[in-house]
């Protein structure tokens, strides 16, 4: 059936998080993604994908992404382009399992309201279904784990998102202008330059909250001093993870 149908006729909430209306541009996108998922790639890339699910999902920076990318495919970007929509499908599907607004058990209906929308055939449905099997028998638990400690790291406090920094030299005045005074003729202003003085503008994003964006400047002590504080809290939670015995991914460590 194609993908006109009426959408209240869906069996499951899969699509809860994108929109009511598989007509949406949100639906169609993930419609795309899914046949890059399941009908673009080969069995094995798509194997690879699956096994990098939980590596994807902690990707904060592009160099960590670029990394990731590399382990999976080569340069080709039509094929790059395939993993990413790939990866994006696989987490969408992993954030359903997890959420606590879809029903227990709501996974077995999807495969039928996929291809009831025409996303899906009698060809690919098996290849989906074996797939989401993985995820939920192989994958789901580690995944389940790694979700709650992201969300026990969130808290209730705006997560720091992006940094930017700009250096910049400037002018420094023998006199200052004063307003008022005259730009010609007698006793005009003349800058007198006499040297320069350097700063880093810098931008801090978070991801909620108000404001979203901090700007400040900083002057190489500073930046020294800022550098040295963070180096400090990376000490601080060495040293505790050590006295509660943690591993990297803050689960006890067994005795050997």
């Amino acid at each position: 059936m194609s993908s006109s149908n009426d959408p209240k006729r869906m069996k499951s909430r899969l699509l809860a998080a994108v929109s009511d209306d598989p007509e949406s541009e949100g639906a169609k996108k993930l419609s795309r993604h899914l046949r890059d998922l399941i009908t673009g790639l080969d069995d094995s890339t798509r194997e690879i994908c699956v096994a990098k699910l939980g590596e994807a999902r902690k990707v904060r920076t592009e160099r960590e992404r670029e990394a990731l990318m590399a382990s999976i495919i080569s340069d080709d970007p039509a094929e790059r382009v395939k993993v990413e929509h790939s990866l994006s499908v696989l987490s969408f599907l992993v954030d359903a399992l997890l959420s606590d607004s879809i029903p227990a058990g709501d996974h077995q209906l999807w495969g039928g309201d996929l291809e009831h929308l025409g996303w899906l055939d009698q060809g690919s449905r098996p290849v989906f279904d074996a797939l989401l099997k993985k995820l939920i028998s192989e994958c789901l638990p580690a995944l389940r784990t790694q979700h709650r400690r992201l969300r026990t790291e969130a808290g209730v406090l705006p997560n720091f998102k992006s940094l930017g920094m700009t250096v910049e030299a400037r002018a420094v005045n023998k006199d200052r202008y004063r307003w008022g005074m005259p730009l010609v003729g007698d006793g005009a202003y003349r800058p007198e330059i006499i040297g320069t003085a350097i700063i880093a503008s810098v931008h801090v994003g978070v991801d909620e909250g108000y404001p979203e964006d901090f700007y400040f400047q900083m002057d190489e002590t500073d930046i020294d001093n800022f550098m040295s504080s963070l180096r400090a809290a990376k000490l601080e939670i060495a040293a505790l993870r050590s006295y509660l015995n943690l591993d990297a991914e803050g689960m006890v460590k067994k005795d050997d």
